[in-house]
Formats: structure tokens, sequence, C-alpha cells
């Protein structure tokens, strides 16, 4: 039961933490290549089960290392408490953050200011 609550957990995970990671322009592709690798897993499982066929404690430790290397895939992934969400793809690398030369903080810089006039606009 407790196997059963945490395959759900992690479903319920991924889709939450996708939408925070990918900027907006790719979400919806990064969401659903989340959701696919999540499905693998559950495609996988039968065949894995012939895997005792090889040895009685296979699939078992096979199952056990896949959990033990997705905890420590996540330790890499970066924290989303208190930041804002990433509307382009530049803004994940890095490029649009400036450094403040007074206090040395970091602060990012996602909307540019709107001009006055459209210079565009014939009257």
């Amino acid at each position: 039961m407790v196997g059963k609550f945490g395959i759900t957990a992690s479903l319920s995970i991924v889709y939450v933490y996708s939408a925070e990671v990918f900027p907006t322009v790719i979400r919806q592709s990064g969401i659903g290549m989340g959701s696919m690798c999540a499905r693998a897993g559950g495609v996988l499982a039968p065949i894995i089960y012939l895997l005792r066929g090889v040895s009685k404690n296979a699939p078992m430790v096979l199952f056990g290392l896949c959990t033990l290397l997705g905890a420590t895939l996540t330790l890499l992934l970066p924290e989303t408490a208190h930041q804002p969400l990433a509307d382009t793809i530049e803004d994940v690398e890095g490029s649009s953050i400036s450094e403040d030369s007074e206090e040395g903080n970091m602060k990012p810089t996602l909307y540019e200011e709107c001009p006055t006039r459209n210079p565009d606009f014939i009257n």
C-alpha cells in the first residue's frame, strides 16, 4: 500500500514540478515529456517480471536501484520556491539575470519597459 501511495505521489509531483521548471514557451512540451517518462515504468513493469528467470531477486534489485537513482538525480534539480516562473529559455539559462553593483544581489529582469509611443503608428 505504501508503494501505491509513492507511485501516485510521484506522478503528481511530476506534473507540478515540471510546470515550475520549464519556461512558458516550452512548458507544454516539457510536461508531456515528463508524463511520457513517468508512464514508461508502467509499460516496462510486466517485462521486468521476466527477469525472475535470471535471478529471483533481480526485479526487486532493479526497481530499488531505479528508485535510488531517481532520488539522487532529484538533488540536482533547481529550487523553485519563491522564484518567478521563467518566460523564455534565456531566463532559464541565466542570460537575463543582471547583477546589482551596489549590493551584489542577483535580481531577475524579466520585463522590458514599454515605449510611450508606437513608432509605427501614423497619425
